[in-house]
């Protein structure tokens, strides 16, 4: 399994009317571990393959992570939950190996809040759609493994209007079923080597190929994993997996550069911990918490009180300078996100068996 992530792509960010070009180059932790191959390995940053546009899932969100001088790190995609509750795959705010053995691969420290940005514009550099900064960035407890933990938390700087966009719901009552439809949502390429990602896509009428150890071996899919049809591209990591209901469930993680045979990151093994999050950050927010992560939501929506089957307990564009005139596309993209930053105090308006982190 392999990590899959846009290399070479080149974006244009437009602020104030500058056009300005920034080089993407791949992800940090890129070096392979000795003595792994493509079936133990898995590659971490995934787009959309054949999918079409879409500007409906407003709550899809695309995320922008720099590094400590400003300059844009990698992109990903990530789903509002809460009006200032952000879910992605941990590997889009943390350092991960470029490819994935899940019985060695560990994530390292996070990024600082201040280094992340959230849009909820159809496409990331749009000029009428400012970024949005975090102010704290959650993973889960209880250790660092990739397998099974790729998801966390991104809080934004202020809550955003219920007016403007409403947060999708987690489900948190079953995991998926194998043969399942979902659909996928994300910021990533079109095709495996078309660097073309940015604009948020949707592809429907996917299935649920297989879930947790009906996958096969722990090596490749652990039991709070699933794995998807096909359609996760660069840039999707982070991204949802959404029910016939529009409910999440699952995170994208992983999957091979051919953009087929993805792997999700389910959320029934850590449902405990975002709905304690959420809480916070209502309480922060102070508004009130969304329904699933309430005492009586969960009563009414989570399974009776039988034991949770222990085996559910258990892919980010990565744009680098490149010398030239990058320098100045950076410090332009950092002038607008600081200027974003400044208007912050009202709401923004509006593979084969082998896988990747999609990124």
């Amino acid at each position: 399994m392999a990590v899959c992530r846009n290399n070479t792509a080149a974006w244009r960010i437009r602020a104030g009317g500058l056009l300005a070009a920034v080089a993407l180059a791949g992800c940090a932790g890129d070096t392979e571990e000795p003595g792994l191959d493509d079936e133990d390995t898995a590659e971490s940053a995934l787009e959309i393959k054949g999918g079409y546009p879409d500007a409906g899932d407003r709550a899809v969100a695309g995320l922008l992570i720099t590094d400590r001088r400003g300059r844009v790190a990698r992109t990903c995609s990530s789903t509002l939950i809460a009006p200032d509750l952000v879910l992605t795959a941990q590997h889009c705010i943390a350092e991960a190996p470029k490819l994935i053995a899940c019985k060695t691969a560990t994530f390292g420290e996070p990024v600082d809040a201040s280094q992340v940005f959230a849009t909820l514009g159809s496409a990331l550099w749009a000029a009428d759609d400012p970024w949005i900064a975090a102010r704290a960035v959650l993973s889960p407890p209880d250790g660092n493994a990739v397998c099974g933990r790729d998801l966390a938390l991104v809080v934004l700087s202020s809550p955003i209007r219920a007016s403007e966009v409403t947060p999708l719901a987690p489900r948190l009552d079953r995991p998926p079923e194998d043969g399942e439809v979902y659909s996928a949502v994300g910021f990533g390429d079109t095709e495996g080597r078309a660097r073309d990602g940015g604009d948020r896509r949707r592809r429907d009428g996917l299935r649920v190929e297989c879930v947790g150890y009906g996958c096969g071996t722990q090596e490749r899919v652990t039991g709070s994993e699933w794995r998807g049809e096909s359609g996760i591209c660069s840039g999707d990591s982070g991204g949802p997996a959404l029910d016939a209901a529009g409910r999440i469930i699952g995170v994208t993680s992983r999957g091979p550069a051919g953009c087929s045979d993805p792997i999700y990151g389910g959320l029934i093994a850590h449902r405990s911990w975002l709905a304690t999050e959420a809480g916070r950050a209502a309480e922060a927010g102070d508004y009130a918490a969304p329904w699933w992560a309430t005492a009586s939501g969960a009563a009414e929506r989570l399974p009776s009180r039988r034991p949770l089957d222990e085996r559910w307990l258990s892919c980010a564009h990565v744009p680098m300078a490149s010398g030239g005139g990058s320098a100045s596309a950076l410090l332009a993209l950092l002038a607008l996100l600081t200027l974003q930053r400044a208007r912050r105090a009202a709401p923004p308006a509006r593979a084969a068996r082998r896988s990747t982190i999609s990124a």
